[in-house]
């Protein structure tokens, strides 16, 4: 499980450890089980190049389109250059799957995804999953 230490550095990209634990939304550490996203999520932040200002979950509307739907959920990164750790990013990609999950499961159906990395309001890259309850 996380450390207090770990606390600290979740809160600078705007995921509360201590509010997460409450919610019993940590998980031990170990691999994550959508290596894809997770390796999505790395190539967001790697490098020099563009990074996101937000990491959004948005249903996605028809197959193949690039019509999303409302937003389920929304991570704000602060642009202090400061990138995030890989075991920030396996959280977050955790946290991700979780609310697809959630989300899945009020609608009653599968459902596709789009994980989007916006910066100024465009999108720069895409990544889609398949939620079935």
């Amino acid at each position: 499980m996380t450390t207090e230490d770990d606390d600290d550095g979740l809160k600078a990209f705007g995921l509360d450890g201590a509010e997460r634990r409450a919610q019993g939304a940590l998980v031990p550490r170990q691999l994550p089980f959508r290596q894809d996203l997770f390796d999505f999520l790395e190539l967001c932040f790697a490098g020099t190049g563009p990074r996101p200002e937000r990491i959004e979950l948005r249903s996605e509307l028809g197959p193949g389109t690039r019509k999303y739907g409302p937003q389920v959920v929304a991570i704000t990164f602060k642009t202090d250059g400061r990138r995030p750790t890989k075991e920030q990013l396996f959280l977050l990609s955790q946290d991700l799957l979780e609310a697809a999950r959630r989300d899945g499961v009020v609608l009653g159906r599968a459902q596709r995804y789009a994980v989007l990395a916006v910066t100024g309001g465009a999108i720069f890259a895409s990544f889609v999953l398949l939620h079935a309850p």
